[in-house]
C-alpha cells in the first residue's frame, strides 16, 4: 500500500467534509455541494488507485455516509447563520392570536353599512362607524363616497355591496 495514495485519499474526503459543512455557513447555494461530491469522487479514484478492496470500501463507505451527513446537514442548516437569514421563520405566538381577534373583529361587521373612503375597483377602503377597513367589492366599480354594505366576510377579507340610493337610509 501506497502511503502517498492512503494520504491524498484522507485529504479528499477529509476535504469534502469540510466543504461540504462550510455550505452551513457561506451562501453559495450547493456550489459547495457540488465541490463536496467531486471531492469525494476523486478520494474513491484515488482508493481504487491504491487497490480494488480499498476502492470499494471508499465507495460503499461514501454511500452510506454520505446520506448520513446530508441529513445531518439538513437538521444543521436552519440553525446556521445562513440558514436563519435564507429561510423564514415562524411567526410568534401572539401573531396567530392577533389575526384570529383582527378575524372576529371584522366578523362583527357583517350586514353593516358604511360610506366608501376611497374608490373600490375592486379594492379599497371603506369606513364604518369611524373605523378604516380594507374592503373588496363585490362585482364592480364603487365611488368614493358611495353607500356600502358588508355582504361577507371571509377571514381578512372584507367583500362590500354598493347599497342603492333609494335605500341608503
Amino acid at each position: 500500500m501506497d502511503i502517498d495514495l492512503l494520504i491524498s485519499a484522507v485529504l479528499l474526503f477529509t476535504g469534502a467534509v469540510i466543504v461540504l459543512f462550510s455550505e452551513l455557513f457561506i451562501p453559495a447555494h450547493g456550489l459547495l455541494a457540488v465541490l463536496c461530491g467531486l471531492l469525494a469522487v476523486a478520494g474513491v479514484a484515488v482508493c481504487f488507485a491504491m487497490g480494488t478492496e480499498a476502492g470499494f470500501l471508499a465507495t460503499v463507505a461514501t454511500i452510506v455516509l454520505g446520506p448520513v451527513v446530508l441529513t445531518l446537514m439538513v437538521k444543521l442548516y436552519p440553525s446556521s447563520p445562513v440558514g436563519k437569514r435564507v429561510l423564514l421563520q415562524p411567526p410568534p405566538p401572539d401573531t396567530a392570536d392577533g389575526l384570529a381577534r383582527e378575524t372576529a373583529d371584522l366578523a362583527q361587521l357583517l350586514g353593516r353599512r358604511g360610506r366608501a373612503a376611497t374608490i373600490l375597483r375592486p379594492a379599497g377602503i371603506c369606513e364604518f362607524d369611524g373605523r378604516r377597513v380594507d374592503c373588496l367589492s363585490e362585482s364592480q366599480v364603487i365611488a368614493g363616497g358611495s353607500a356600502v354594505e358588508v355582504i361577507r366576510v371571509d377571514g381578512p377579507h372584507v367583500y362590500v355591496r354598493l347599497v342603492p340610493p333609494d335605500s341608503a337610509a
